[in-house]
């Protein structure tokens, strides 16, 4: 005989949850179904070659870009507070 972990209620040995609260029943004598599923989708989405180009080159140019600028801007605002101000 089996009993339900959660409320005790003894359990008929086919039932696959307690009858009274619907907590699954974990028998160990009884193999369980393994249900996988896939790790990834099937699914395949393309893009095509050229937008795949066109959206890496605009993604390398902004990384770029991003130090040249900041540092420009680091450099004026250095000017400004040295030589304008002081």
């Amino acid at each position: 005989m089996s009993y339900c972990v959660n409320c005790g209620v003894e359990l008929d040995s086919t039932a696959k949850k307690c009858a009274l609260c619907e907590t699954p029943v974990i028998n160990p004598n009884i193999p369980e179904e393994v249900k996988k599923e896939p790790a990834f989708s099937s699914e395949v989405f393309e893009i095509s070659e050229g937008k795949k180009k066109k959206f890496f080159a605009a993604l390398a140019s902004t990384i770029i870009a991003i130090p040249p600028i900041v540092c420009l801007l680091i450099n004026a605002f250095i000017y400004i507070i040295i030589f304008v101000k002081g």
